[in-house]
């Protein structure tokens, strides 16, 4: 009996799965946002490899760590994005801060979504925790645009937000 051609290219479509390469990106201290982290957690879990873009502070997720431990097959990695000066004229003016918000993340981004997977292949998902969304939405729509990424936006308090 014939194999039926449809069902062999299902079942091998099937069999090479794509792996998704997810940026998901928190302008915050990446280790003080428990819902991006279990974003990030689950999409590591259901076979993506992540790589967690944000401020540098408090510990992540240990289930996080433990998925960047795997040595050249490595899973997931974490990209800290600078932190401005602590400087009194630069908090003052806070225009001057979102523009080193505004590059930082750009360089950030525009470097970790070239090769974001662990065999060195571009990403193609960037998830973008908003709130805030200033600078942080315009950077991530050029990004996605420019690396034909598809854009995903956590929007959380999204009611308050709009009754704020």
């Amino acid at each position: 009996m014939a194999s039926n051609p449809t069902e062999t290219s299902r079942s091998q479509h099937h069999h090479h799965r794509h792996r998704h390469h997810v940026v998901v990106v928190v302008l915050g201290d990446a280790g003080r946002s428990p819902r991006m982290s279990y974003h990030a957690l689950s999409l590591l879990q259901d076979g993506s490899d992540v790589t967690l873009v944000g401020y540098d502070g408090s510990p992540l997720l240990p289930q996080l760590t433990e998925f960047g431990r795997g040595g050249t097959e490595s899973r997931f990695t974490f990209r800290p994005i600078p932190q401005h000066p602590s400087n009194a004229a630069l908090n003052a003016f806070k225009p001057l801060k979102a523009l080193f918000q505004l590059v930082s993340l750009f360089a950030v981004l525009f470097r970790c979504t070239a090769s974001a997977g662990y065999d060195g292949s571009p990403a193609d998902v960037l998830l973008l925790q908003i709130p805030p969304a200033i600078p942080t939405m315009l950077v991530c729509i050029i990004v996605a645009f420019v690396r034909r990424m598809r854009l995903v936006f956590d929007w959380h308090n999204f009611g308050y937000s709009l009754m704020g």
